[in-house]
């Protein structure tokens, strides 16, 4: 039988891939043992003095390979049958295995038939529809296979693409009795299924709750079960068990505008006894929840004389909300549609034009002013951020929900303001609002003059795009696509942004939720908040020179997952778009506006020409933005009619930048050959995601790639396409594009990848200046020579990243050659897996002929054979205008001197940023040199230092550095030396801000240096540097000698006088729990009231270390 073997590092607590094993049905945990030993699993990380298994009995779990000193009861009994043992895995590693280093877990393949309950377990429930019902073939013959790794949330993933029944609403009966109700495990001792081993499938049956209520809160719709005779009381604990949120200052409304709770008067809580049934709430309805201190707003006549600058905000379009969901069906508002005229309208059936005359004309008639005058507070112009086009037949209550979810999306603060005409306009006087003559131009409306000052544009779209088929919809996005090559910012170079937003149906189609198509990465595809602020405000060269440009990989395929819910439907009809068709209320606008479009300027009254390129153009560059973003999903929906008409769309669109996320997508493996045939020959950038898909040979998605005979940027991401064994066809098209500038190919963890023959072409190559190949992992790639053949002819190099995994020394043999052809190279990162002495020094001797070097990192990972660093030492001593040096040895044991590097370094005295990691360099017992070259360097705005785990035992050179110079320029200093148990450091009065005046960043790592006993200097140094100078601070002195009085003349030191700027820090010292952000140290010296005199802040200071453990 087949068992999967899976291990859970204490390391961030990640997991490895499951490793297949063949044994016998009958093997014991003996027999694993032996397999685990003999299949060489257990090295590294996990190795076998603390693997554990875990059980399921309540006690510790056991540990496999260790002799327990007569503790029997601890022992595994190694006769124990392994699907006996019904070894179960574990959410997370509780605390008691918190010290192992690893947790092994043994899993049985699970094979699961789901069956629909044809009957509720009670007469009272009724299954809710589903995509298949009880009597359907289907539910006879699926079965699921699952690992025992797998959770309940997997099994349910798996039944709802099947079915189409959501998780909320799947209960799970075992033997008759529901388990799972808490999300448990596939296999659990106490409540599962343990009957495995038997060759059984077992069979689960499943029903569907009768009553799901979906509650809406702004963009968000949040399922909840409930039963339709439980009472409003229960929804309520329910809404607040899910999302935390107090309703006392909350109003609930039904989906028919009845006012369940939050008004006295209307609905207070009169109706908490009552039952869901009783209050009109069946299954499937919507539950709105508004705040009720959006239930009134400012109403006066605050004039704001351009109409350009009368944006609405997110708070006065809540209010808007609230009034429809409480006062539409109270005061019977009614359809102003002449197909339903005089019909009651429920609140999301209420649209602009209704909204406009049940409410707005009423509200503003008295004072003849616009909506956004009648709410605002004051006179001042309220700036759109935001320009919104859209037609006025859409809900208005999805209008506000597609801005929620806007504002969500890019992260944009409650101040931000939105241009919507119906809003700004004073719809009593709107031929004076536009200045409207007809003969005048619609540029000089305040349409555009709003476009004009805004960031963006928003497209709000229903199912068919109606809004595309409105003349002033089509001139908008006329005008937003001339705005689009604009740049906003000189600082920042950031265009005009259009978004899509529209409202989506569920997968299971139960309910609505608004879904974006946006430009570029926005907020709510980040995860690292630093990130997310440098490309709101920064360059796409500047991101470079940041280091996040790999993580924008990750945030790439969020976005493509986001998009991915855009109804597909309403991408297929925007293909069709002719925005000369559109249509309009009054003819002679959408006469002005087409002769607009085109360029007339003489007479916009004379008849538009019926076809024109300006047309052409502004359809293909719409059609585009769909098709972009509807192809995968065409693709994976397996609707070859529409993929073919995206293809159509696509090969015919004006692009110049695209950006295609297709990883994990295993279709795209047959369809990447026509993908790539339908590029647009327009394209200069292309960003191509194909990560984990099975491709055998680059023949399969490269052959037409040559074609693009305009592309300058080649983006390329292959990641973890382990069946890839060849790229030859990519390296040769990619070298007869003539104006490629610039070429990132990631092919790490291409286990198959024997060969990178065609990369010797790249000497064709001639306007090639930036170069980045990642073949981390590639450990069947034998030898790197094609790579080393294609450097050594690409003289027109300015940026150079490589990654690669080295076999052996024949596998770099000629690097040097190929190192030493990039004779313009100004920036060379290296990152070299499993080096020894002899590829360090190939990789030395290309160095020395790159002496135009401005920026060089080297990086050896896993390079355990390392012991002489010399040659990259002495070739440091040719890069005189050297400005940027990081070299990193992490994990070289058996380096021993470092004196090389430090002679070398005498060389680079215009270093500005210095970053030397000899972390875990045991033999590493001097810095000699090290301290002289630091001295010489007074130019450097950052120096990190590391040598952790080292055997020093004085640093006396380098704290002499510190006290006889000046850095004027320094803004970064780190000084790791941490796990050096016989280093003496006597004080710390080395650092002062005299010689470290515009110091902000600041890191001191000693923990475990058990020789440290005083911190004397770092608080002076606090003290006397500039109030609040301090961004980042770290002091890590846990295991030191450094006594408790001491560590809180430090803390208050910096409380007091950098407390206000501090974004990030961590501080810990012997004694005092560890504080791990600023707002710990802030929280303890207000407790402490640390306003009082100096003279009495001794005596608190005996209170300090039980301060910080309470607080923590």
């Amino acid at each position: 039988m087949e068992i999967y073997i899976q291990f859970k590092t204490t390391k961030k607590g990640k997991r490895s891939t499951p490793h297949r094993l063949e044994i016998a049905k009958d093997s014991t945990i003996g027999d694993i043992k032996k397999k685990l030993l003999q299949d060489g699993m257990l090295q590294g990380e996990v190795s076998q003095k603390n693997v554990r298994l875990p059980i399921p009995q309540g006690r510790d779990d056991i540990r496999l390979f260790q002799d327990y000193q007569g503790e029997e009861e601890l022992r595994p009994d190694e006769s124990t049958i392994l699907s006996h043992a019904c070894y179960r895995n574990l959410p997370s590693l509780p605390e008691h295995q918190l010290k192992a280093e690893a947790c092994i877990f043994v899993g049985i393949q699970l094979h699961l038939e789901i069956q629909l309950v044809p009957k509720p377990p009670t007469p009272d429930r009724q299954i809710y529809p589903s995509g298949h019902g009880a009597n359907s073939p289907l539910w006879e013959q699926m079965q699921i296979k699952l690992l025992h790794f797998g959770r309940v949330s997997d099994l349910k993933r798996q039944i709802e693409l099947v079915t189409g029944v959501v998780p909320e609403r799947q209960h799970l009966l075992w033997k008759g009795k529901e388990v799972f109700k808490n999300n448990k495990l596939l296999i659990d001792v106490a409540d599962g299924i343990v009957d495995t081993a038997n060759g059984e499938v077992p069979t689960l049956q499943l029903w569907a709750s009768e009553c799901m209520i979906l509650l809406r809160y702004r963009h968000n719709v949040i399922p909840l079960l409930l039963e339709s005779t439980d009472t409003l009381r229960e929804l309520k604990a329910e809404i607040f068990r899910r999302k935390h949120i107090s309703l006392g200052n909350c109003v609930l409304v039904s989906c028919k505008g009845t006012v369940l709770s939050g008004l006295p008067g209307k609905g207070g809580n009169e109706n908490d006894d009552r039952t869901l049934d009783e209050l009109g709430i069946t299954n499937g309805s919507d539950v709105y929840l508004v705040s009720r201190k959006y239930s009134t707003a400012h109403c006066g006549n605050h004039e704001i004389p351009k109409a350009e600058h009368r944006g609405i905000s997110l708070s006065q379009l809540r209010h808007l909300e609230f009034v429809i969901l409480t006062r539409c069906r109270e005061e019977g508002w009614t359809s102003v549609d002449p197909k339903q005229r005089g019909k009651l309208l429920r609140p999301e059936e209420v649209t602009l034009y209704d909204l406009m005359h049940n409410y707005i004309r009423r509200a503003t008639r008295k004072h003849n002013c616009s909506y956004v005058e009648l709410v605002s507070r004051s006179t001042d112009a309220q700036i759109p951020s935001y320009f919104i086009s859209h037609c006025w037949q859409g809900s208005v209550l999805n209008f506000v929900a597609c801005l929620e979810r806007h504002a969500f999306d890019r992260g944009l603060p409650e101040t931000t303001s939105y241009w919507v005409c119906g809003y700004a306009l004073n719809q009593h006087n709107l031929s004076a609002e536009l200045s409207e003559n007809h003969n005048s131009n619609p540029r000089q409306t305040p349409f555009l003059r709003a476009m004009e000052m805004t960031h963006g544009t928003v497209s709000l779209l229903d199912i068919h795009a109606t809004c595309y088929s409105r003349v002033w919809c089509s001139f908008e996005v006329a005008m937003m696509m001339e705005l689009k090559g604009k740049t906003r910012s000189e600082a920042t170079q950031k265009e005009h942004t259009y978004d899509v937003y529209a409202m989506s149906k569920r997968r299971n189609g139960s309910t609505d939720i608004p879904v974006g198509i946006t430009d570029g990465v926005v907020s709510a595809d980040v995860t690292n908040a630093s990130d997310l602020r440098l490309m709101m405000n920064s360059s796409d060269s500047t991101i470079e020179n940041k280091g996040i440009f790999d993580r924008m990989k990750k945030y790439k395929a969020a976005k493509a997952k986001r998009q991915s819910r855009f109804p597909l439907e309403t991408c297929h009809r925007a293909l069709a778009i002719k925005l000369e068709d559109a249509e309009a209320t009054l003819e002679q606008d959408k006469i002005r506006i087409l002769n607009s479009i085109v360029g007339r300027t003489d007479n916009f009254l004379a008849k538009p020409p019926d076809s024109h390129s300006a047309y052409d153009v502004l359809n293909a560059s719409l059609r585009s933005k769909f098709a972009e973003a509807g192809y995968r999903v065409a693709l994976e929906s397996d609707d070859k009619q529409k993929l073919g008409d995206f293809r159509v769309a696509l090969s015919a669109a004006p692009l110049t930048h695209l950006n295609s996320a297709f990883a994990g997508c295993l279709q795209f493996r047959s369809e990447a050959k026509h993908f790539i045939g339908a590029l647009p020959v327009s394209l200069e950038v292309l960003d191509l995601d194909i990560a984990s898909i099975g491709f055998q040979s680059s023949a399969e998605f490269a052959l037409k790639l040559d074609r693009l005979q305009n592309l300058r940027n080649l983006r390329l991401n292959a990641r973890h396409c382990k069946a890839l064994s060849s790229t030859k066809h990519f390296w040769e098209a990619s070298a007869k594009l003539p104006a490629l500038v610039e070429l990132r190919v990631d092919l790490f963890n291409c286990l198959n990848l024997t060969s990178v023959d065609g990369l010797q072409s790249f000497g064709l190559a001639s306007s090639l200046s930036y170069l980045s190949i990642n073949l981390g992992g590639c450990r069947q790639l034998r030898s790197l020579q094609p790579l080393s053949l294609g450097l050594s002819t690409a003289a027109t190099l300015r940026t150079c990243r490589l990654t690669f995994f080295i076999e052996d020394a024949d596998s770099i043999a000629g690097f040097d050659n190929g190192l030493s052809g990039m004779t313009m190279l100004k920036k060379l990162c290296l990152t070299v897996s499993n080096s020894d002495n002899e590829s360090l020094n190939v990789i030395a001797r290309g160095l020395e002929s790159l002496t135009n070097l401005h920026t060089l990192t080297i990086c050896f990972i896993a390079s355990y054979s390392i012991s002489c660093v010399g040659s990259i030492g002495r070739s440091l001593s040719t890069f005189p205008d050297l400005r940027y040096l990081d070299l990193n040895f992490v994990g070289c044991g058996q380096v021993s001197s470092i004196s090389e590097v430090a002679k070398g370094l005498k060389s680079c005295a215009k270093l500005e940023s210095l970053n030397l990691l000899f972390k875990g360099c045991k033999g590493l017992s001097s810095v000699e040199g090290i301290g002289a070259c630091v001295r010489r360097m007074t130019l450097l705005q950052k120096l990190a230092l590391c040598f952790h785990g080292c055997s020093l035992s004085c640093i006396r050179e380098l704290t002499d550095a510190f006290r006889t110079s000046t850095y004027a320029s320094l803004k970064e200093l780190s000084l790791s030396c941490s796990k050096n148990s016989s280093l003496s450091v006597d004080n710390f009065e080395f650092l002062s801000s005299a010689n470290l005046p515009l110091l902000e960043s600041f890191q001191l790592r000693f923990a475990s240096c058990k020789r440290i006993a005083s911190a004397s200097g770092l608080s002076d140094l606090f003290i006397s540097a500039k109030e609040s100078q301090f961004k980042h601070i770290v002091l890590s002195f846990g295991g030191t000698s450094v006594p408790k009085e001491a560590s809180a003349r430090v803390c208050h030191a910096i409380a007091e006088r950098q407390r206000n700027t501090l974004s990030t820090g961590f501080i810990e010292f012997p004694g005092i729990a560890p504080m791990r952000s600023p707002r710990d140290i802030v929280r303890v010296l207000s407790r402490l009231d640390c306003q009082t005199s100096p003279a009495s802040r001794v005596g608190r200071e005996c209170n300090f270390e039980s301060t910080v453990t309470e607080l923590n």
